[in-house]
């Protein structure tokens, strides 16, 4: 097992989680650096996204700009903005595992 298990926990569905509930509860606590932890959990999975052929290569790239402007508005207190720049991260992860099932 050893180390070749690190790029499914970078690149997967790890990632993806921990940066959703990461980025939910700094938006809920107002935490800043909650926040850009979850962006930095989030990038590996957006990463492998924005891979994909188009259109998810926008909609990965989207996200996570998306997911640093939740940070951003996180930082500044701006909980509702934040909310809405979560969005698109929450949708593609229910799309994906929606499609995936």
């Amino acid at each position: 097992m050893g180390l070749d298990i690190w790029p499914t926990i970078v690149f997967g569905w790890p990632s993806a989680i921990a940066g959703a509930v990461l980025l939910g509860a700094a938006v809920i606590r107002l935490r800043a650096d909650v926040a850009l932890l979850g962006a930095l959990v989030s990038a590996g999975f957006l990463t492998y996204v924005a891979l994909n052929p188009l259109p998810l290569r926008a909609v990965g790239a989207g996200c996570l700009a998306a997911n640093v402007a939740c940070a951003v508005a996180v930082k500044l207190g701006r909980r509702r903005a934040a909310t809405l720049w979560l969005l698109p991260y929450l949708i593609l992860l229910g799309w994906l595992a929606e499609a995936a099932l």
